[in-house]
């Protein structure tokens, strides 16, 4: 069984070199985005430390998730939207920034110490929306209390109302709704916004 985990992290009003509050989060689906295990969580840093800090969230929270499975989990890809993590946990680039050479090295070694191969690869940041969310909510005051509880949904967006979007079988616990940078919801089918979504469900609860 493969498990897929999305990871993020993120600041408000402070630059890239002032570190402020910050928070960072993670969500876990397995290979048929069923949806597993979430959490998020506070800290001070940069958007970057953020970053870093959603993965290693991730990778201590690893074997827990993996005894909660019934199944038996033989590979994990961690994805983020940020190039820097991705590619500097992937040894393509080098790690410059003090502030991070720590976290780095307790990423990989966290990486390393699991019994299986982990994999890491780059997403939009639209692929990335679950997890963003949960960042948003940390920096608004709400954190997860129970990692294997409902995955929060966002319901609050623009052009169409949360009636519409359960009549139309797009907001579930099991697969939450996905919204643009604009914040706009996007339909799981065709990606497009919702409100110029053409697929059946959606005409039909119209």
């Amino acid at each position: 069984m493969k498990l897929i985990i999305y990871t993020d992290g993120g600041c408000r009003f402070n630059s890239a070199s002032e570190p402020g509050p910050a928070a960072c989060a993670f969500v876990v689906f397995d290979e048929q985005h069923n949806y597993v295990a979430c959490m998020n969580e506070t800290l001070i840093g940069t958007n970057n430390v953020a970053e870093y800090s959603g993965l290693i969230l991730a990778l201590k929270s690893l074997q827990v998730i993996r005894n909660f499975i019934p199944s038996s989990v033989d590979r994990v890809e961690f994805r983020a939207d940020s190039q820097l993590i991705i590619n500097q946990m992937l040894g393509t680039w080098r790690v410059h920034d003090r502030t991070l050479i720590g976290l780095f090295k307790e990423a990989r070694t966290l990486s390393k110490n699991l019994d299986l191969f982990p994999g890491f690869a780059w997403v939009p940041r639209e692929e990335n929306g679950d997890a963003d969310y949960l960042c948003n909510l940390a920096l608004d005051g709400t954190i997860i209390d129970n990692m294997f509880g409902p995955l929060p949904v966002k319901t609050k967006v623009k052009g169409i109302s949360a009636g519409q979007l359960f009549r139309a079988g797009r907001l579930t616990e099991a697969k939450p709704l996905r919204v643009d940078p604009e914040g706009y919801a996007l339909c799981g089918s065709c990606k497009a916004r919702l409100i110029n979504c053409k697929c059946p469900p959606l005409e039909e609860a119209a």
